[in-house]
């Protein structure tokens, strides 16, 4: 997962949140905001989730083991993301990249 910022021609800038698989390279869910914050970083996280392995979250479906890398952004390291983590029961390791 990473935030990418945008400014327009009218300076106002836009935070796009992607997250894309790691071997392929391919661009798993994205959204973006005006902020940067874990809300819009979660969103993003569970789309991408539910439309490659054809889960439904909010039924407990399984999800097979993920290893989840992020850089050290406060929009991928908060409790909103460990909160969905841990309350969702994915079988996720989180590494943080340096």
């Amino acid at each position: 997962m990473d935030v990418s910022v945008y400014k327009t021609l009218e300076n106002t800038k836009y935070y796009i949140y992607t997250v894309i698989d790691n071997f392929s390279r391919k661009i798993l869910a994205y959204d973006y905001a005006k902020e940067l914050n874990g809300s819009t970083r979660l969103k993003s996280l569970k789309r991408a989730i539910e439309q490659e392995f054809g889960v439904n979250l909010k039924a407990s479906q399984l999800v097979p083991k993920l290893n989840l890398i992020v850089d050290g952004g406060t929009e991928n390291n908060n409790k909103t993301v460990e909160n969905f983590i841990k309350e969702n029961q994915i079988n996720m390791t989180k590494l943080v990249a340096l």
